[in-house]
């Protein structure tokens, strides 16, 4: 059995003009009681500071 197979919930944010709201989403996201979970955030040229958050 790989990591893979443990993997229950996946989450996939795509933060755009997100950088004041991201790191606490981010951060709840970390502190549910899941176990098994993925996040896969996915920044694609947001002009913002997003990229840096």
């Amino acid at each position: 059995m790989n990591e893979m197979d443990d993997i229950k919930i996946s989450v996939i944010i795509p933060p755009y003009f997100a950088e004041d709201y991201v790191d606490g989403l981010l951060g709840q996201l970390l502190t549910q009681p899941f176990s098994g979970t993925e996040l896969i955030c996915v920044i694609d040229g947001s002009p913002d500071g997003t990229p840096a958050s």
